[in-house]
């Protein structure tokens, strides 16, 4: 699998660019960005073929996803964003654990 975590700032816009290409692996676009990443990643993850560049893509659009939506603001007088809230909750999950 491919660590979006290790990736490059040109790796992660060749994600970023080529998202609407899913499952076209015949598009010549798609064969272009494969080998685009392949070429910025050193070849680290050519085992990992099409199905392995497609999975980095699908798994960068939902953690892009993820982090817009818990970014976004809400009206609670305490945690100004969801992802602040679920952090809170969280810590009151685990705190009742320990209790």
């Amino acid at each position: 699998m491919i660590n979006l975590e290790k990736l490059n700032k040109k790796a992660i816009k060749i994600l970023d660019d080529n998202v609407h290409l899913i499952r076209n692996w015949e598009n010549k676009d798609f064969q272009e960005a494969y080998k685009d990443f392949m070429k910025e990643t050193d070849f680290e993850y050519k085992d990992l073929g099409f199905n392995g560049f497609q999975v980095a893509m699908k798994r960068y659009k939902t953690a892009k996803k993820r982090k817009q939506l818990l970014s976004q603001h809400m009206h609670h007088p305490k945690h100004c964003t969801y992802d602040k809230y679920v952090e809170h909750k969280r810590r009151e999950a685990v705190e009742e654990l320990y209790e």
